[in-house]
């Protein structure tokens, strides 16, 4: 059996006067956790990057009036920029935080490619990409167009058959 005046397992802490004195790292990457310490963090009710406005998911369970946990999300953009806190009351705290996009490649098309070929790479965060080599090499491919979720590239020569892409970011 429950509490009867558990209603949903959440915090059940009063709003009180939002305080972040600390988050710990300072920056980091998608799926990295971060730990946020203060004051009147029990009654969070939503955490969000200001680049794109992204939401990080948290379990409000496992946070308590000086403490909150969660992870960054995979979608944030990258660079500086504040964490919005906002609590059931609807007062917000802005914290300065700084995101490390990683590009990832989850889709290459079309794969088998010579010299002068177009490829389209698809997914998260590679519109800040700079360079793009066949790794081991130095042979470098132009870059043609990019955004957040598509970069497109005209593949160099190479005299290997089979390679890797080496994706490099500022």
């Amino acid at each position: 059996t429950a509490c009867e005046k558990d209603q949903d397992g959440m915090n059940e802490a009063e709003p009180g006067e939002l305080n972040v004195s600390q988050i710990d790292p300072g920056e980091g990457s998608g799926g990295d956790v971060l730990i946020v310490k203060g004051s009147g963090l029990g009654a969070i009710k939503s955490v969000v990057f200001e680049k794109d406005s992204v939401p990080a998911g948290f379990n409000p369970v496992f946070n308590n009036e000086n403490a909150i946990v969660f992870r960054i999300p995979d979608t944030a953009s990258g660079g500086p920029q504040n964490v919005i806190f906002t609590n059931k009351a609807g007062k917000t705290v802005k914290v300065p935080f700084r995101v490390i996009a990683l590009p990832t490649i989850s889709k290459m098309s079309p794969v088998e490619v010579d010299a002068g070929t177009q490829v389209t790479l698809t997914g998260i965060n590679l519109e800040d990409v700079s360079k793009v080599l066949i790794d081991g090499t130095t042979d470098e491919a132009s870059i043609v167009s990019k955004s957040k979720k598509e970069l497109v590239l005209t593949m160099p020569a190479s005299t290997k058959s089979r390679v890797k892409l080496s994706v490099t970011n500022s």
